[in-house]
């Protein structure tokens, strides 16, 4: 919480409104920390996690599929902002070589995989899933 995590949720502050596309790839990369860390202990601190500059040095533990529900909607987020242009140009990404299109693949692969696991307590899972395999015939970046 206090080494990546927290420069992911100061990264998404800084380029709120400035840099859509580095907005994108940092709230992509947050929804995948929290999903993974869900997926691996359960409830972990979420909406609390970040307030220890405030004085909360005990952040509550969210529920696991309210954070989930919580990824979901930072992906459809950044899905949005990874569309848009950029003023700063994206550099130094080791992990997709500087392409928002590669983030937008991994975002959308990322929210496929959430749906899949969260299908038998969400009632909009089927329908956005379907959408998103439809969208594979008509949107370039998914393969």
């Amino acid at each position: 919480y206090s080494g990546p995590l927290k420069d992911l949720d100061l990264l998404i502050k800084a380029t709120e409104g400035t840099s859509p596309v580095y907005n994108g790839i940092a709230k992509t990369l947050k929804a995948y920390a929290f999903t993974t860390m869900v997926d691996l202990f359960g409830d972990v601190p979420f909406s609390e996690a970040f307030l220890g500059d405030e004085g909360n040095l005990t952040p509550k533990f969210d529920n696991g599929q309210a954070i989930y529900n919580a990824c979901l909607a930072l992906l459809d987020d950044a899905n949005g902002l990874l569309k848009q242009p950029s003023p700063v140009a994206v550099s130094g990404d080791v992990m997709l070589g500087n392409s928002a299109a590669a983030w937008r693949r991994f975002n959308r692969s990322l929210k496929f995989e959430l749906l899949m696991k969260t299908r038998l307590r969400n009632a909009n899972a089927k329908a956005e899933l379907e959408a998103i395999l439809a969208a594979s015939g008509t949107d370039p970046v998914i393969t």
